[in-house]
């Protein structure tokens, strides 16, 4: 039974509530609730019962009934006077109704009746903001650190990248260069000449790598569309590949690549993309295994289909795949050689042309990576976030395609994409 300085209090929240929200200003009157010492809830002001999501005719309820089941416990032990010198706490209510509020922050104090009745008043405010502003602060946290830790790994990984051949080149140069090498074979001679050449290659790859890399990430990749042959252009670069496949008696099997239109695109960024996918298959694969090379198309898109049996990817890296600097797994950096950059390139390459690219992998059980590119080119690539809208100027000497331009007139001019606008 509510005592006389409760009733007054409760008429005094009314009122001041009430006068509020005739000024147009409910915020003025902080939210509260009243609860006996068994923690039933007797009273709540209209902006706290719409704050804990409550339904008419709740007040016969125990508080802790409002509360999270998660938080139940540390919001129990605040009421209980177990917080020591804690004098507020967030919780997040346990029913999520529209207008319910997603955190909320407590602070409380007694009320004596003259009978020495006691009962608990509640004061909320709505920290909803603060604590999402909060999280995605973790989460921004949480990226930098894992980023810096990829860079590290990546910076690590291509110093071994560049120092092998670059020791290569020097160590057999020296060798050619010597009073000994006039003991040499010709054969040798050609031998240490190849193992220079082939160093020379790997290094230029490794470079070239690094500049695509920079120039997509930069908005400096000038694109040349053209209309080709798409199922051809894939089989010469699987031929390119196969070579490499053979050393490790990798076979690389063509699927339904008739069923591939011409399209309008770079044919050597698409050569550069299935060179990338293929290469990390074969890489990654075991010896003697099948890699798949699979092509299908849509009204509107081209899409080619690399499947490896190899060592996969855990699934908490699957959303990684793509980023710059980022290798699914340290332990593998030095048997698996690579910069980790390839799918960074490939991702870019893809979605410059306006297409996207999709990949499944588990563990032990290889990988998938599905590329999707519009037959009919650039010009049908989708708006992009405001974040990474781009803005094409026309580069010097070079003409930029309008936008009143066909999709034959498109075909072969140039685009440059110079810079992201923030």
């Amino acid at each position: 039974m509510a005592g006389k300085a409760l009733e007054k209090l409760i008429e005094k929240f009314d009122q001041a509530e009430a006068f509020c929200i005739g000024l147009g200003n409910p915020g003025l009157v902080q939210p509260a609730t009243i609860h006996d010492t068994a923690g039933r809830l007797l009273w709540a002001s209209n902006r706290a019962a719409a704050m804990l999501g409550l339904s008419q005719g709740g007040k016969a309820e125990h508080f802790l009934e409002l509360v999270h089941v998660q938080d139940r416990i540390a919001v129990g032990r605040f009421l209980a006077g177990e917080g020591g010198l804690q004098d507020k706490l967030e919780f997040r209510p346990h029913r999520q109704h529209a207008n319910a509020a997603g955190w909320l922050e407590i602070t409380a104090g007694d009320l004596t009746e003259a009978d020495g009745s006691q009962f608990r008043v509640l004061a909320y405010r709505d920290v909803t903001e603060a604590k999402e502003a909060e999280a995605h602060g973790e989460r921004l946290r949480n990226e930098a650190e894992h980023a810096n830790i990829a860079k590290s790994r990546f910076l690590a990984n291509m110093s071994h990248e560049l120092r092998t051949p670059l020791n290569a080149i020097l160590g057999f140069s020296d060798l050619l260069k010597s009073p000994m090498a006039a003991d040499f074979t010709d054969g040798r001679k050609e031998e240490y000449v190849a193992l220079i050449h082939d160093s020379a290659s790997h290094l230029l790859d490794v470079l070239n790598g690094i500049l695509d890399m920079s120039k997509i990430e930069h908005g400096m990749y000038e694109l040349q569309p053209q209309r080709f042959d798409l199922a051809k252009c894939l089989r010469t670069t699987a031929a390119i590949m196969r070579g490499q496949a053979e050393t490790r008696s990798i076979v690389i099997e063509m699927a339904n690549l008739e069923d591939l239109p011409e399209v309008v695109a770079d044919e050597k960024a698409v050569r550069q993309i299935i060179i990338n996918l293929l290469s990390n298959a074969v890489k990654f694969s075991p010896e003697g295994a099948a890699v798949s090379l699979e092509g299908a198309r849509t009204a509107r898109f081209a899409t080619i289909t690399v499947t490896d049996s190899g060592i996969g990817i855990s699934p908490e890296h699957i959303e990684s795949l793509g980023q710059p600097f980022f290798q699914a797994d340290s332990k593998h950096d030095r048997r698996y050689e690579g910069t980790g950059l390839g799918l960074s390139v490939v991702k870019g390459l893809v979605e410059l042309h306006g297409g996207d690219i999709r990949f499944e992998s588990r563990r032990d059980h290889g990988t998938t990576v599905t590329v999707r590119l519009p037959i009919h080119g650039v010009a049908t690539r989708p708006v992009a976030s405001p974040s990474k809208i781009c803005r094409i100027e026309k580069a010097p000497g070079k003409e930029v395609a309008d936008s009143t331009d066909t999709v034959e007139e498109r075909a072969g001019k140039p685009l440059r994409i110079l810079r992201n606008i923030a």
